[in-house]
C-alpha cells in the first residue's frame, strides 16, 4: 500500500523534526523514526485505526488510571 502526506500534514511534520532536531542532537532522527514506524503500523493492518466518530464514546485515560490503581 502506498501513502502520501497532505502538504500541510508534510509542512507541520518538517517544522516539527526541525523543532526536535534543535532541542537535541539527533532527536528529529528518532522522531522520524517513531513516525514511520507508526505509519507501518497502519499500512499493515489499517482495520486497527478507524476513522470517523465511534458509535461509542471511549474512556478517558485519566478514568482507567485511576480505576486500575
Amino acid at each position: 500500500m502506498r501513502y502520501e502526506f497532505h502538504p500541510e500534514a508534510l509542512a507541520e511534520y518538517g517544522h516539527a523534526a526541525r523543532y526536535y532536531a534543535d532541542c537535541q542532537e539527533g532527536l528529529e532522527l528518532r522522531f522520524m523514526a517513531a513516525v514511520e514506524h507508526a505509519i507501518d503500523q497502519i499500512l499493515t493492518a489499517p482495520e486497527r485505526w478507524r476513522m470517523g466518530i465511534e458509535d461509542r464514546p471511549r474512556p478517558r485515560l485519566s478514568r482507567v488510571l485511576r480505576q486500575s490503581r
